[in-house]
């Protein structure tokens, strides 16, 4: 999980400078834990993720944390012996015969911390943009049967949730997916529009993000490769009317 710690301990100790140690565990955007390691003075050092996780969610576009949060993030610090001030997680007076296990505890700490703040603000911005989306649809069909959270069986048989999914006539049906630019959202909705594509060829599959702008040319590339359409909440959606009557 660690590399070169032994490295990494030597350099600390010989130049008393802090040293960023990187870690196989990987925070809700796929970057991987970066641990600090700061020598106390005393023979011991202080471990801390550095605000690495509260980082991470910025990056997702998290901007805003709950007092869940919060309360989270101290019910993780104080079963794992560990710190928490409001946005990162740090361990005090290690020994160098427990710098390793210091470094593991504080990079899970940041990981399952950032994991469900990320969650937890991804479904309530969800909720939020289900209720949008949902609007804009009935402005154009106000009698339009739409299920929320409704599923879908792919060609695996495996059965798919998508955020809304509204029917067509008795054999067709449209889904509905909001897609964040990140790599978790992402590799979801790939997965179950690709099967769904599979099983149901003439479907309409509407992928549904905020701003097209969020996102590389590389990873539009995937999304159109399953999707009909990838539409944006900033723009127009071309075609829409065509499409649900």
């Amino acid at each position: 999980m660690i590399d070169a710690l032994e490295n990494v301990l030597a350099r600390v100790v010989q130049t008393g400078e802090p040293v960023r140690v990187s870690t196989t565990t990987l925070l809700p955007s796929g970057a991987t834990a970066n641990v600090l390691v700061r020598p106390s003075g005393n023979g011991t050092f202080l471990v801390s993720d550095d605000g690495g996780g509260r980082s991470d969610l910025l990056t997702l576009g998290h901007t805003t944390l709950t007092g869940s949060d919060r309360k989270r993030g101290d019910s993780i610090a104080n079963r794992l012996g560990l710190m928490f001030d409001g946005s990162g997680f740090a361990v005090r007076d290690v020994t160098a015969d427990q710098l390793a296990g210091a470094i593991i505890f504080v990079a899970e700490a940041s990981r399952e911390w950032a994991g469900v703040a990320a969650e937890n603000a991804t479904k309530r911005a969800q909720f939020g943009l289900s209720k949008r989306v949902e609007e804009r649809i009935r402005a154009i069909a106000p009698n339009a049967k739409i299920a929320r959270e409704a599923e879908v069986a792919g060609a695996s048989t495996k059965k798919h949730r998508f955020d809304l999914v509204m029917d067509l006539d008795r054999e067709r049906k449209a889904v509905f997916e909001f897609v964040s630019p990140n790599a978790n959202s992402l590799s979801a909705a790939h997965l179950k529009l690709f099967d769904v594509r599979d099983a149901h060829g003439d479907w309409p599959r509407e992928v549904i993000t905020e701003r097209l702008e969020d996102w590389s040319a590389a990873d539009m590339t995937l999304l159109n490769g399953v999707a009909t359409h990838v539409r944006a909440m900033n723009r127009d959606w071309q075609g829409f009317a065509e499409l649900v009557h």
